[in-house]
């Protein structure tokens, strides 16, 4: 951790990050956490050494939310190890990056100030070390698609704890194998996945796709209830209402939590949860039944909910209940 702190120094990253906190905090699908250590932010130089000694010298390698761009700095400074290309949404660490690399002498072409969502690059071998999110999901979206194209590998590290059980989730993706990090950590490993041929990931893409499609259609077209699948729950959140429900049942029948606001959580991979804000709770997803739209009679109780914190679960059936602290 010296030494890392020390290259952290040579390169002029160390103390960048207290300029920007707060600046973009209200960016809520951009992974631009501004409370993280500079090594749970960024992936360290010697965890970096290891991935780029294991992929072929005359190869590229996409980082995606790069961060300070670690990956392309130590690139530069090292010959007969892969390219990588960094692509990072937040300036200030573009600018610092690109700073350190000119300080250097050495070329700051490789790193990109770029927004992912509407500009997302298309190559071979991917890095990723992001939290589950709708961020993330989108990321994924994008390579999946690109994978129907052509084979793809992704190098992924663990974040918050549910990362690489989202991985393991995609039906399109199979894991390779394991490289031991340098660093100290939970997961101490780099997780290296391969896509399934073209072909395949395409039949997949086209099944959710029309599966998708009918949800949302019904959903735009106020049916009362839709049903909810681990594939399409983001992409039904992008166009729900904030009065919509996520409806659960437990034994003593079937109640109500917002679904704007939740999210999923991939903590154990055999068994995701849904993060609820209104009620606060975290619900084995198999615990979800459909998403409803509220009439207006129900949406003043569910509105009422959030403002009222002896509120806890609304019971919609068999019989209506408010259960209170």
């Amino acid at each position: 951790m010296e030494k890392e702190a020390a290259l952290e120094d040579l390169v002029g990253l160390k103390n960048c990050e207290d300029n920007i906190i707060g600046k973009y905090n209200h960016l809520k699908d951009s992974y631009t956490d501004n409370e993280l250590s500079m090594n749970a932010l960024n992936t360290s130089f010697a965890d970096w050494y290891v991935l780029l000694k294991h992929i072929n010298h005359d190869e590229t390698l996409i980082d995606l939310g790069s961060g300070y761009s670690k990956g392309s700095i130590l690139s530069a400074l090292y010959e007969n190890v892969a390219n990588v290309e960094s692509y990072e949404y937040i300036l200030e660490r573009v600018n610092s990056s690109k700073k350190a690399l000119r300080s250097l002498e050495l070329s700051d072409k490789t790193i990109h100030h770029q927004n992912l969502l509407t500009n997302f690059p298309e190559g071979k071998n991917y890095f990723m070390y992001l939290p589950a999110s709708v961020f993330t999901e989108k990321m994924l979206t994008h390579l999946f698609e690109i994978a129907c194209k052509h084979q793809i590998c992704l190098y992924a590290v663990e974040s918050h704890g549910d990362f690489i059980n989202l991985l393991k989730s995609k039906k399109w993706l199979n894991l390779k194998e394991k490289l031991s990090l340098k660093t100290p950590r939970h997961d101490p490993s780099i997780y290296i996945f391969n896509s399934l041929d073209p072909k395949e990931c395409l039949s997949i893409l086209k099944e959710t796709h029309n599966k998708n499609e009918q949800t949302l259609t019904n959903l735009k077209n106020k049916s009362e209830t839709v049903m909810c699948s681990i594939n399409n729950f983001y992409s039904l959140q992008e166009i729900s209402k904030a009065d919509d429900q996520i409806v659960f049942e437990d034994e003593r029948g079937q109640w109500i939590g917002d679904f704007k606001e939740s999210s999923l959580c991939f903590l154990d991979h055999k068994k995701p949860h849904i993060e609820l804000q209104y009620p606060k709770r975290r619900i084995p997803f198999t615990k979800a039944i459909k998403i409803l739209r509220p009439n207006e009679e129900l949406t003043k109780t569910i509105r009422l909910r959030r403002e009222n914190p002896n509120f806890r679960k609304i019971y919609i059936y068999p019989h209506f209940f408010i259960e209170t602290i």
